[in-house]
């Protein structure tokens, strides 16, 4: 005996008797009823049928398939590629990797900041710290202060140009003198580790 749906092999394996038949309002199937209250309640031979309707009278989406439906279907085009029946994705060569990595440089790279290299130059480059207007500033700051650390009075050896105020917030003070202090390479990191805290 064949069972058209899942349902209906169930209530006939239970016993049940057949109280009526129905129309599928999607499909257009017919299919048995086996209780009294699906006889006014049913519409649908099957959830799928019901699935459809719904999606269409509530402009709904399927939901997205789950891990294991994912699975399957990435075995099953594994499978068709073996055979031939579907062509394999090409391997990425370091031409096509240079060629990707030549569209995200410079500009067109989403954390891109206009002038920023230049500023960075300007200020770590060890050609502009020997001369133009940082090197000046430097040199005025530590003439200023006899060439000692103001913080632990140590006369020569490493020293370094502080900003008091900030070289990135604060622009316009970049070369202020005032803005300048003389300190030793070590009391220089505790500064900057304040800073950080």
């Amino acid at each position: 005996m064949n069972f058209e749906t899942k349902s209906e092999k169930y209530f006939i394996d239970k016993g049940y008797k057949q109280k009526g038949e129905k129309q599928c309002e999607n499909c257009g199937k017919l299919f048995f009823l086996y209780l009294k209250r699906d006889l006014q309640r049913k519409r649908f031979c099957s959830r799928t049928c019901f699935g459809k309707i719904n999606s269409k009278t509530n402009n709904l989406k399927p939901p997205p398939p789950d891990a294991e439906t994912r699975k399957k279907v990435g075995k099953i085009l594994s499978e068709k590629m073996k055979l031939g029946l579907i062509p394999k994705p090409p391997k990425s060569t370091k031409e096509s990797k240079r060629k990707a990595g030549l569209k995200i440089r410079g500009e067109n790279h989403p954390r891109w900041i206009k002038d920023r290299s230049k500023l960075k130059r300007s200020r770590f480059n060890n050609s502009c710290r020997n001369e133009g207007p940082i090197a000046s500033w430097r040199k005025s700051i530590f003439e200023r202060d006899d060439y000692t650390c103001q913080k632990c009075k140590i006369k020569g050896g490493k020293l370094n140009a502080h900003h008091l105020k900030s070289w990135a917030l604060f622009p316009e003070l970049r070369f202020e003198i005032s803005n300048g202090i003389t300190l030793c390479v070590i009391c220089h990191r505790k500064e900057h580790k304040k800073c950080q805290l």
